[in-house]
């Protein structure tokens, strides 16, 4: 059984667990310190444990498995965590864990409401994309955790299409015939951004897209070009 003297201080509806507990999707209720109050059992397995106590009361760092031990996952989960509670915003992302999952899947969190109406914490569901191939248009290595949001609106969405691939290093010709454009109009994009963020060459653009968390974010077109039926998801 789950020691109640570990379960953060966060007050769950009975009648909301066992609905969730019928879902077949998973589904998890975090508090302000991303400490787990709930998990169905579908969550379980995507944390590839099999009791609900090795995950209720617990940091993602203190879950033995798997999922926990590549990427840092913890670190990741839990920042994801602060942005929805800081911001009142829901946000999705798309998780790759190749070391420990079968399948990408796509994780959306919710801010979660007490009865007071205060952000106490967040609500995580997963839907798993088993008709996914990343290779598709990845050609570097990526963050395990892709943000399916804008961070913010300093950047359109075609400029995100194109530093998406730049950024890993992939030529203008290439980024051309990726996207249908002609290799000029891909230059000349480059040296607009160049000149909106103040680079003065792409590992300079590189370093001002992380700082804005630029680099962790997928544009919609990749997702829903590549996945049947998951393009509502995207937000």
């Amino acid at each position: 059984m789950i020691d109640e003297h570990i379960i953060p201080n966060m007050m769950i509806s009975p009648t909301l667990t066992s609905l969730l507990d019928q879902f077949t999707e998973p589904y998890a209720i975090r508090d302000r310190y991303s400490r787990t109050v709930y998990a169905n059992e579908p969550m379980l397995r995507i944390y590839k444990v099999c009791r609900k106590d090795d995950v209720v009361g617990k940091l993602d760092k203190d879950v033995q498995s798997s999922l926990m031990a590549y990427d840092n996952v913890p670190d990741e989960w839990a920042m994801q965590d602060r942005y929805v509670i800081n911001t009142k915003e829901s946000m999705s992302f798309l998780e790759v864990h190749p070391r420990s999952q079968d399948y990408p899947y796509i994780i959306t969190k919710l801010p979660y409401y007490n009865d007071e109406g205060l952000c106490s914490g967040t609500v995580a569901i997963i839907n798993v994309l088993t008709t996914y191939c990343l290779d598709d248009f990845i050609t570097g290595d990526l963050p395990s955790s892709m943000l399916l949001t804008k961070p913010d609106d300093f950047f359109t969405e075609k400029e995100c299409e194109i530093m998406f691939y730049r950024i890993q290093g992939m030529k203008s010709k290439d980024v051309a015939q990726k996207l249908g454009l002609s290799e000029n109009t891909i230059c000349n994009y480059m040296q607009s951004l160049y000149y909106k963020t103040g680079a003065r060459q792409l590992e300079g653009f590189k370093l001002f897209c992380k700082g804005r968390n630029y680099h962790r974010y997928l544009p919609k077109r990749f997702l829903s070009h590549h996945v049947n039926g998951y393009s509502n998801l995207i937000t």
